[in-house]
């Protein structure tokens, strides 16, 4: 998860919020008989999923949508991943540890314990016995060393460069491995929620001669079996009878692709799907006026942010990239696009995390400022054009490059970048706006880094190590920004050093001041989130970044009255 381990995960690759809010003050009156065909025609494809009887509160199926399709099911050769794709390998897959959102502290899983030796430089886990792949054969340590060195051999660059702080990993028996560490680790458990694959299912790395391969039909050790894909993106789940821990209720989870989010509201107002991750701001009271629903707030780890190139001409002045903070109103967006729920940030920290700091504020709105820090600058429109130029006269004229699930939508991405523009040229800078494909802007930030502006969405677990977006050794990773401080290197070095937790919340909080100052992001926002479950489930205990970690206890109620 985040932490050395797992760098923050751009919501833009995998969040439901990215393209399910649609247009804001659109309430589910005006969906008229289109919405109701589009929820019948929906129903007859469904017919065979609709709510299932329950015998006790044993069985039954939950079928559910998905904004995005789960493209892969192998999950080290995405390069970013997306919130689908983490909610299924929760699903499947686990890891020797997992954090508690609740408790605060790791949870040993496919581990029983751990001893750390040599003063953090290493670490002995002792594996649980007794516990099988969802093909039958045993787990061993010889699937975790397996796992690690797939990671650094198989992983996108991004996604491989924090495994750099794992020396090796050795097997010590078949239930008992030690990984030793490059230096001293603050806290050794970060590294190992890893997802761990199954050795006896390749051969040199790859899938096996006469094996289907793990993207076809994967295998864990999970709660939940993959039954199968369709074509059109539908993903189903069947539970683990042979569960090592206690077997989940549910019998079949159907993940079905729906990118309308207003439909996916209607499908589950109606009944027809049982719940809804992430409901966006408008379909809120819709869906408390169905009453066959209840809306849950959880802890939103996401934020958006405007970033900027660092290298670029202008853009590599902080005063110019200071003036552009000033002069975006971020709680305009806010209000319009997310209805005011949530609040704004002034760092990539926000109210849930440990590490934010409360007497850091936001820029304020400031267009007058704004216009004089880019006059005392030297930033001036000589022409009159209204587009201020450099004093050689290139235009303050920047491409800003956004992921939108459906260009011909207006959705959240896109409202938040016309406010932007809009508030831009009050100041005399112009913003092009450039709408792509998810692969499209995969490739221009994370392969390429071939953008003026961007708009992203970074989410992170409460562990919330940032460090990677700011590093100068992660420059061509997450650093997309190519951001370069000498102070900020040294608080880094620091903080992946430094065990106490006091110190480095400290850490963090200097951080957060000299980022505030140099302005490498413009830092917005950062939305509520709210799930809708149908009154059937119960138990329903989530998790806020994975979200399905617990679903095996959650249940069907067998004398629920549809």
């Amino acid at each position: 998860m985040i932490g050395p381990i797992h760098p923050p995960k751009p919501l833009v690759a995998m969040n439901v919020a990215v393209s399910n809010h649609s247009m804001p003050c659109r309430n589910h009156a005006s969906y008229g008989l289109t919405g109701l065909l589009a929820v019948f025609v929906l129903w007859a494809c469904f017919s065979s999923l609709a709510p299932a009887q329950t015998n006790g509160n044993l069985g039954g199926e939950l079928l559910y949508g998905e904004a995005e399709t789960v493209s892969r099911f192998d999950p080290y050769r995405l390069a970013t991943a997306r919130g689908a794709s983490d909610r299924l390998f929760s699903l499947l897959y686990e890891g020797l540890a997992r954090y508690d959102y609740d408790a605060e502290q790791y949870e040993f899983v496919l581990a029983s314990s751990h001893a750390v030796e040599d003063n953090g430089r290493s670490v002995v886990f002792t594996l649980r016995p007794n516990i099988r792949w969802h093909d039958g054969e045993p787990f061993t340590a010889e699937d975790v060393v397996f796992t690690y060195e797939y990671i650094k051999r198989i992983a996108p660059e991004q996604t491989r460069r924090p495994y750099d702080a794992i020396r090796s990993v050795e097997m010590l028996d078949l239930l008992t491995v030690r990984a030793t560490f490059v230096s001293e680790v603050a806290e050794p458990l970060i590294y190992f929620d890893t997802w761990i694959l199954p050795e006896h299912r390749y051969e040199n790395f790859l899938p096996k001669p006469g094996v289907d391969p793990i993207e076809d039909t994967p295998i864990g050790t999970g709660p939940y079996i993959f039954r199968g894909r369709t074509i059109e993106g539908h993903v189903t789940l069947d539970v683990n009878t042979n569960y090592w821990r206690d077997r989940g209720h549910i019998e079949t989870l159907i993940m079905n692709k729906v990118t309308d989010p207003r439909q996916t509201a209607l499908l589950v107002g109606s009944g027809i799907y049982r719940l809804m991750v992430q409901v966006p701001p408008d379909q809120i009271v819709y869906l408390k006026e169905t009453q066959k629903v209840r809306i849950e707030q959880y802890a939103s780890f996401g934020i958006y942010a405007f970033a900027y190139d660092c290298t670029h001409p202008i853009l590599q002045d902080k005063v110019v990239r200071q003036a552009l903070t000033y002069a975006t109103n971020r709680q305009q967006m806010l209000d319009q696009w997310f209805n005011g729920k949530g609040h704004l940030i002034a760092s990539p920290f926000n109210l849930f995390s440990p590490y934010y700091d409360p007497s850091l504020q936001p820029y304020p709105f400031d267009a007058e400022y704004a216009r004089k820090l880019l006059d005392d600058a030297g930033y001036t429109d000589a022409n009159g054009d209204g587009i201020r130029e450099t004093a050689e006269g290139t235009a303050l004229r920047f491409d800003l490059v956004n992921f939108v699930e459906d260009v011909a939508s207006n959705t959240v991405n896109q409202n938040m970048a016309s406010s932007y523009q809009n508030d831009l040229r009050q100041i005399g800078v112009e913003v092009n706006l450039i709408n792509l494909t998810l692969d499209e802007y995969r490739e221009r930030l994370f392969r390429d880094n071939n953008f003026d502006i961007a708009l992203v969405q970074w989410t992170f677990d409460p562990i919330y190590d940032v460090t990677d977006l700011f590093s100068a050794n992660a420059i061509g990773g997450n650093n997309i920004v190519r951001f370069e401080n000498r102070e900020v290197d040294t608080i880094i070095d620091l903080f992946q050093r430094q065990p106490d937790p006091e110190i480095r919340i400290d850490l963090m909080k200097s951080l957060q001041r000299v980022l505030s100052d140099q302005s490498p992001y413009t830092f917005v926002l950062s939305p509520d989130k709210n799930a809708a479950f149908h009154r059937s489930l119960a138990n329903t205990r989530i998790d806020p970044y994975y979200f399905f970690p617990y679903f095996a206890q959650w249940y069907i109620q067998s004398d629920y009255q549809y």
